[in-house]
């Protein structure tokens, strides 16, 4: 039988819980009802620590936090792993800790260590994951806390000669647990079926992993739910995945809680998106054909607009891997899509290209600039600009419009005879710039950085108004 829950006392968050907006679901709304833009960088061990010894070097969470509020970030995955060694990109040896289950007994499983217990839980591990959330709470951060980790039950075919089959160290596998629950009955080498609903008792060991997070964290503001990165692209996954969704929401309920849940796209990404638009998810985080060769819609360069149907996280892990440039989350964010960036920070976990490293400094840009705008007001709109990167206040005839590169371009202002100012914003570094007022109809306009800009358009009587849309 799994352990006994126990639920620790509440504290304060500056992130206040988060719930679809009501008018504009293409963002989360505070409890005032104002929309609230997720951006922000994500690293891999900001929960476990990892590295090539055992103990692994300890992660430096404070700095990170740290670094996070620096530049105005206000969103990360609190990542997992599920396995205690060995990765499927990473040749030589890694070790995680912690990891979630106690360790018992005399017989040593796949990574040469005691084996786990599945019905005693290392609170190392939870109590770590809400200090964590708890913390970032305090600086006005929200959290994804990732559940489940489709890098850690597979060791991912694309990466099959690179690196190691981390399902060798995983405490399903019928190896490394005193329980006999085996999470490879087929003897594939691989835990591909823990991830769907075809092994009961492993669903009931992992409901009761998840009713544990949820009393660890579930009377913290500032959490969101994700289910899994990255699993299985498969009906079968998708309806595991569904499935452990509707199990957190009905748990919360039980509690009294509401957080939203993000559901992630498979790996590699299927045919289409329709399993994430169909899921009872709140947010969904796509992925992009330039990585995957899908065929579908390029998120990396030019990103579909969000149509309310589900809040989107726009993540660089899930279009790039490691990758982006600073104009990324500028692309995202007028297509009203939230924008989050995978970060390497420190180190090399996985190998990658070159990345461009303002991206960082742009998000930051875009939050302080969402910040003063009620998000909840602005739709995204193709038509506007001729750089087709707008998002516009139909009520205040507001526009904030993106040119990526320092040329002119057009913007429709509709009524001839309206006078706007203009505001231009750096979109690197938030410097900010009075332009000339213009005066209705089809304009051209040219930003004054060499890197492109941000223009903020607002109709003279509406700019004069204190305080519907402005900060």
């Amino acid at each position: 039988m799994p352990p006994d829950d126990t639920h620790a006392a509440p504290t304060t968050s500056r992130a206040p819980r988060l719930q679809v907006h009501p008018t504009n679901p293409r963002y989360f709304a505070d409890p005032s009802g104002r929309a609230v833009l997720l951006t922000g960088s994500h690293t891999w061990l900001v929960l476990q620590d990892g590295g090539v010894t055992n103990p692994p070097p300890r992660f430096d969470y404070d700095l990170w936090l740290r670094w996070m509020d620096r530049k105005g970030h206000r969103f990360f995955r609190m990542w997992c792993w599920e396995q205690s060694r060995w990765l499927a990109h990473q040749p030589n040896d890694y070790w995680i800790d912690p990891v979630r289950y106690q360790r018992s007994g005399t017989q040593t499983g796949g990574d040469g260590l005691p084996r786990f217990d599945l019905t005693k839980f290392d609170e190392r591990y939870f109590d770590r994951l809400r200090e964590r959330v708890r913390a970032a709470g305090e600086l006005g951060i929200y959290t994804a806390v990732m559940l489940f980790q489709g890098w850690s039950i597979e060791p991912k075919e694309w990466y099959l000669s690179a690196g190691m089959n981390p399902w060798k160290a995983h405490p399903l596998n019928r190896d490394n647990n005193i329980n006999g629950i085996d999470g490879d009955p087929d003897h594939e080498d691989h835990g591909r079926l823990t991830h769907t609903l075809a092994l009961p008792e492993v669903q009931e060991i992992q409901r009761a992993y998840v009713r544990h997070v949820i009393e660890a964290v579930g009377d913290l503001d500032n959490v969101l739910y994700e289910i899994v990165n990255e699993d299985l692209a498969t009906d079968e996954n998708s309806a595991w995945q569904d499935d452990m969704i509707s199990f957190i929401q009905a748990t919360e309920r039980e509690r009294g809680y509401q957080h939203p849940v993000l559901r992630t796209v498979q790996w590699p990404a299927p045919t289409d998106f329709e399993s994430l638009y169909e899921s009872p998810a709140e947010a969904i985080s796509p992925g992009s054909p330039a990585q995957h060769g899908t065929g579908m819609e390029d998120y990396r360069n030019d990103p579909p607009p969000g149509d309310g149907r589900k809040v989107i996280i726009s993540d660089t892990d899930h279009l790039w891997g490691i990758g982006g440039d600073a104009g990324w989350p500028w692309r995202a964010f007028m297509r009203g899509l939230n924008p989050i960036f995978m970060d390497p920070w420190e180190g090399d976990f996985v190998v990658h290209e070159p990345f461009d490293v303002e991206a960082r400094d742009a998000m930051g840009v875009t939050r302080a600039l969402s910040d003063r705008f009620d998000l909840g007001h602005f739709l995204p709109r193709l038509d506007v600009t001729s750089t087709r990167y707008a998002l516009v206040d139909e009520g205040s005839g507001t526009i904030l419009a993106y040119q990526p590169i320092g040329e002119h371009f057009t913007v429709d202002l509709g009524t001839p005879a309206r006078e706007h100012t203009v505001e231009w914003v750096h979109p690197i570094t938030g410097l900010s710039q009075a332009g000339e007022s213009i005066t209705g109809g089809m304009l051209r306009i040219v930003p004054p950085f060499r890197g492109g800009g941000v223009a903020i358009i607002r109709p003279v009587d509406d700019a004069a108004r204190d305080g519907r849309t402005d900060r």
